[in-house]
């Protein structure tokens, strides 16, 4: 892209010269010259204006192109603001449980990502599913996932907050000790975004949510701050 643009810049500027000689040897401005020059120089615009077109859209193809795969805890973050310069996709759903999650999996899968990063399961715990089966349609999400080649990061579920959930949040702790396991015998990445996030006597603490359950901004700040190692490995 530099070389093409280094190239037509010096052509430009050697007819510029050019007509600009033979403007100022005839000793006036033929009508002739100035349309040629005025053509010139509209199609100089024209062609430079395409070249970074092109060069923007290169750029784009370029990013990393990563789904972030979840519920309304997901999709309330802002992504493509706290990377910018990262392509992201936000697949997060309000109210999605695992189960819907798999449904949607096949537009998920056609957007090509190179890895996905993936939370869920506290709508399934509030809806009273058992851990296992969480557990097994989560382990199906990843499975489907990973073999369309894409690297996949578990990331630990939300604990939510003692005084708004009550025995929820231990349903949340064993179902996190569960992908743990799992993550660490088939060598998936396995992100704890609890760790600065919660408590163990309260779990998800107050100063970053307002019901319990979802975060606030700084939340989020946190959470991306935790998983931003692993957005920018190759």
């Amino acid at each position: 892209m530099i070389t093409v643009l280094s190239a037509y810049a010096i052509v430009h500027k050697r007819f510029a010269n050019h007509l600009q000689h033979k403007m100022t040897n005839t000793g006036k401005s033929s009508k002739y010259l100035k349309i040629t020059l005025a053509v010139f120089l509209g199609f100089t615009c024209y062609i430079l204006s395409a070249l970074m077109v092109y060069k923007e859209s290169f750029a784009m193809t370029e990013k990393i192109k990563i789904v972030m795969i979840g519920d309304s805890i997901t999709y309330g973050g802002n992504w493509n603001d706290l990377f910018p310069t990262i392509t992201i996709e936000n697949r997060g759903v309000s109210g999605n449980k695992t189960e819907d999650i798999l449904k949607r999996m096949e537009p998920i899968l056609a957007l090509k990502p190179h890895k996905a990063f993936v939370m869920a399961g506290i709508n399934d715990i509030y809806g009273g599913l058992s851990i296992n089966i969480i557990f097994k349609n989560y382990i199906n999400i990843i499975n489907l996932l990973q073999n369309k080649n894409i690297i996949v990061y578990i990331q630990s579920t939300l604990e939510c907050s003692r005084y708004y959930c009550g025995d929820n949040i231990e349903k949340v702790r064993a179902l996190n000790n569960k992908l743990t396991v799992y993550a660490d015998g088939q060598k998936i990445t396995y992100i704890n975004i609890n760790d600065a996030l919660t408590s163990e006597k309260d779990g998800l603490i107050s100063d970053y949510t307002n019901d319990g359950t979802h975060l606030l901004d700084k939340g989020y700040l946190i959470w991306s701050k935790t998983i931003k190692p692993y957005i920018n490995a190759n």
